[in-house]
């Protein structure tokens, strides 16, 4: 895999004075021979994006009606093919000029508004924090982009919305009397109920599933009130040596394994109420600076590693959300974090390309005759699990945690790599960027307590959810004249949803078809259905192969809908033409 470092001036064409200041991306493709990108990869993502932002703005625009004089008209896009409800967490963009509240005594002012979904009800949502001093771009076609000053206010509330497809949120400006009557205008203060909330302590969080405590260095105890088993000493940190490349991590002889199990740690209760809780805890250890090549051994000179983690909780939800920040201070080491399952289990599952696999928690007995030895770290895409009959544990990554294993030690832990900091690449002379020295990451992944066999299907969901996220758009009565196109949509629709057991890797337009690519999870043949939109022709629905040819498989057709049975780790293609 090519390496890359940037360079803030260009040294290797100092014939051509024009690429002199510009900052230069070098790929590192072998010894001796480089390829420049000229930060082509960041202006990739950056179209990109915005692309994706246009198209979102012309589709809340072209949603039917037309908001109000003090309305606010919000669409949520759900990216992956099953319906999601739930808490959702939004940043509404509340415009300075609305009117305000204050609570008690007059020593805060709040932003006064309600929130109504598709059919006009109104929904309950629990303020979580607000930005008084935020403003938006209105970007225009023949004019100069406007900034427009907003009150950001973020907030969780429960919606449902369609798998592929996007529901319409209306908040509305909250006064008891318009801007032009002649007495004073009279603000509702908008209060809902604020009990029972999640955190039931400082460092305790609780819902209808699971109860989460912050101990000693910042570890987590979880307990599965289904089934009444508990999981300690969740979230510890692990460092050590690592002297290998870019491609394969090595411990050296002598190593020393850092752990933050007994360290310092601060614990800050961020938000609570009845829809969400969640407590930053800031862990501190200290660890080597770096490994001391001559002498073979790690440095004296030790440095701290402070992790910054979010824990969050919701109603109704049955695993713990953390996202995890570190600042790199060290080099030559692997950060790690350890999830004990207490699970007694022989293997463990991780997902692959278009797969599952199992694999032994412990090591070959021969593994010392090999060249290259086996190492407990494995490869995942996005989560690993293990288990027993009884209890176990699934921790879920959002796709960029790509090392995860189990210890074979008796409380079975999983091990999640965060990042390794090394300063080799091969064929390489070095390559320091590697080392990743000051660069502040973060890494988002969910801890879910099982009861035996896990769900696939369902973590495979919780990973793309975890990826995807929620993408909101939001548009006043003059946005969506500047946006709106010359068809309108409904407040609510799909595109299209996948039921069973079946996991959606892809979906993409080839010619005037869309084509779901999907597979079969688990050992056994299972049955599944794409469930088509009104923009989808069900009834010329058909199977087709990697490249696009029709093939002979038996489907069934019901409605708007085509079953099918897929065997034991199958992947299989449904073409949809789209409606003339």
């Amino acid at each position: 895999m090519p390496s890359f470092s940037a360079l803030q001036k260009n040294t290797l064409f100092p014939d051509r004075p024009y690429l002199r200041s510009h900052p230069v991306e070098i790929f590192e493709i072998g010894a001796g021979v480089r390829w420049c990108n000229f930060s082509r990869p960041r202006q990739t993502r950056q179209i990109a994006s915005r692309l994706a932002d246009s198209a979102r703005e012309i589709l809340t625009a072209s949603v039917e009606g037309i908001p109000g004089e003090r309305e606010l008209r919000v669409s949520v896009f759900n990216p992956i093919a099953v319906t999601r409800a739930g808490p959702v967490e939004i940043v509404l963009e509340i415009p300075a000029d609305w009117p305000e509240f204050t609570d008690e005594f007059g020593f805060e002012n709040k932003p006064a508004f309600r929130i109504f979904d598709s059919d006009s009800r109104e929904l309950p949502y629990q303020r979580i924090s607000q930005n008084r001093e935020a403003s938006r771009v209105r970007i225009r076609d023949i004019k100069f982009p406007e900034l427009v000053p907003v009150r950001e206010v973020r907030v969780a509330v429960e919606i449902q919305v369609p798998a592929l497809g996007y529901t319409t949120l209306i908040v509305s400006g909250d006064a008891t009397t318009g801007e032009r009557a002649t007495q004073p205008i009279v603000v509702a203060a908008t209060r809902h109920p604020a009990i029972p909330a999640v955190a039931v302590s400082t460092t305790c969080l609780e819902n209808e599933f699971l109860r989460v405590e912050v101990g000693a260095g910042g570890t987590l105890t979880i307990l599965d009130k289904a089934n009444g088993e508990i999981y300690p000493s969740l979230l510890e940190f692990e460092d050590s040596a690592d002297i290998g490349d870019g491609w394969y991590h090595h411990q050296p002889v002598n190593d020393q394994k850092a752990s933050s199990k007994v360290c310092a740690a601060d614990v800050a209760l961020l938000s609570n109420g009845p829809i969400m809780a969640e407590i930053l805890v800031r862990t501190r250890m200290m660890a080597p600076e770096s490994f001391d090549f001559r002498r073979g051994v790690r440095s004296g000179q030790l440095v701290e590693i402070v992790a910054e983690s979010t824990i969050k909780l919701r109603r109704g939800q049955n695993f713990v959300e953390v996202v995890t920040r570190v600042v790199n201070p060290s080099r030559d080491h692997r950060l790690r974090i350890l999830f004990p399952s207490g699970a007694k289990a022989k293997t463990f599952l991780a997902d692959a390309a278009f797969d599952v696999v199992e694999r032994p928690v412990a090591l070959r007995t021969d593994n010392h005759l090999y060249r290259e030895m086996e190492i407990e770290a494995k490869p995942q895409q996005s989560w690993s699990a293990v288990y027993d009959a009884h209890r176990g544990l699934a921790v879920i990554g959002d796709g960029a945690l790509l090392e995860s294993g189990v210890r074979d030690t008796p409380d079975r832990p999983v091990m999640l790599t965060l990042f390794r900091s090394t300063g080799r690449t091969v064929m390489t002379q070095g390559e320091p960027n590697g080392q990743l020295l000051g660069h502040d990451m973060a890494f988002r992944y969910r801890i879910a307590p099982l009861r035996g066999s896990p769900d696939r299907t369902a973590i495979f969901h919780s990973a793309q959810e975890l990826a995807a996220g929620f993408k909101t758009c939001q548009l006043v009565a003059k946005d969506v004249a500047l946006e709106k196109s010359k068809t309108s949509i409904p407040l609510q629709d799909s595109l299209f949803e996948v039921t069973g057991d079946a996991v959606v890797t892809s979906s993409r337009l080839v010619g005037k078809n869309l084509e779901v690519r999907l597979f079969n999870p688990y050992g056994h043949a299972i049955r599944s259905a794409v469930r088509a939109g009104n923009s989808l022709d069900v009834q010329h629905g058909r199977i087709v192969n990697f490249i696009s040819q029709p093939v002979k498989f038996k489907i069934t057709r019901r409605s708007r809908t085509i079953g099918f049975q897929l065997s034991p780790k199958q992947i299989l293609t449904v073409s949809l033409p789209m409606q003339e």
